[in-house]
């Protein structure tokens, strides 16, 4: 079926293109289908009258017509039909290739470095013949944290596009780059204005998890006086972070400072522990990580249970360390990181 996708302008006209090149000549914007059968010109300027032509050949002084609406016209061999949309709600026009319905879409950035807020239209889906068929908001589609990736912080893409499922279905796809490797797809069926896809808000939650240490630290804060001794013991048996983590049976995690949450501090905290003989944590030693990361790192980590080890049938102390993961997850990234955590409470 055949789909405009119109991404609006916010006026704006400190902004405009035509402030910043006021001698460049005026484009109506033209569209074709991916067949090449149906073809739309975005009428801005009336002296173009179809997509025969492209440049309007006049600047208007101060760079923006003026009028209420554009008309957008719709051609096969012919003009099928013209259809009245609101000047600032049309930026860029995509055609599909049946010719039923078109889609009229406000740009999530606007100008001058703005973004979309949830309660801006999104999505305007229109018959060819112009009658209203539905309408979405920005809330309706995307999530907060979808909102943020696409905001002028980010520096993230937001990218459109028309596609045809496997059963036939024509759907328009907006997609949201989540970081380096990943995006985030909403479907919209053209014909129902209806969201396939449903509407996740994947905004990252304050969380703290446990792994083993890649690589030792050896810069501590100093321990407790009565632990200092026990960490060079000569009868405590040192093992590999992996293994230690390995042993556990039970784990409480950190709480999350409030105070860091707030300040925005990020990052890990190496949690040096010695367990004695029954398998409770005796002494810790930690990093630091400010506003109160290490003293909540090194309190869940006393809390911590370990099988008991046994060498020449005596059971032997032992000590090794653990991190502790201050850190913005995602749901996706978290059901990973539970997958692959031991089966402790």
């Amino acid at each position: 079926m055949t789909v405009f996708a119109l991404l609006a302008e916010r006026e704006v006209a400190a902004c405009s293109m035509m402030q910043w090149d006021p001698d460049a000549l005026l484009e109506n914007e033209v569209a074709s289908s991916a067949n090449g059968r149906f073809r739309a010109v975005v009428r801005r300027y009336e002296n173009v009258p179809d997509f025969t032509s492209r440049l309007a050949g006049e600047v208007f002084p101060d760079g923006v017509p003026v009028r209420n609406s554009v008309t957008v016209a719709f051609y096969e061999s012919h003009l099928l039909a013209e259809i009245s949309i609101d000047v600032n709600r049309v930026d860029d026009v995509f055609v599909s290739d049946s010719g039923r319905y078109l889609v009229a879409l406000e740009r999530l950035y606007g100008a001058c470095g703005t973004r979309a807020s949830a309660e801006d239209p999104f999505v305007t889906i229109y018959t060819a013949e112009g009658a209203l068929v539905g309408s979405l908001n920005v809330g309706d589609v995307l999530g907060s944290w979808d909102l943020w990736n696409v905001s002028w912080m980010r520096n993230s893409e937001a990218v459109y596009g028309l596609r045809q499922e496997s059963d036939g279905r024509e759907v328009f796809v907006v997609k949201i780059e989540t970081s380096d490797e990943n995006w985030v797809e909403r479907r919209i069926d053209v014909a129902t204005v209806a969201l396939l896809d449903p509407k996740t808000d994947i905004f990252p939650k304050p969380r703290v998890y446990a792994t083993p240490v890649d690589v030792p630290l050896r810069d501590y804060l100093a321990p407790p006086a009565d632990c200092a001794a026990a960490f060079d013991a000569p009868d405590v048996v040192r093992m590999q972070s992996r293994h230690l983590y390995g042993r556990a049976v039970s784990g409480p995690m950190p709480m999350f400072p409030e105070v860091m949450q707030k300040a925005r501090i990020r990052g890990p905290v190496i949690v040096d522990v010695v367990v004695s003989e029954d398998g409770d944590v005796l002494c810790s030693r930690a990093s630091k990580l400010p506003f109160g990361g290490t003293e909540a790192a090194s309190n869940a980590a006393r809390r911590w249970r370990f099988t008991p080890m046994w060498i020449d049938g005596r059971r032997v102390k032992f000590a090794g360390e653990l991190v502790f993961h201050f850190e913005d997850v995602d749901e996706e990234k978290w059901r990973d990181l539970m997958r692959y955590a031991p089966p402790f409470e």
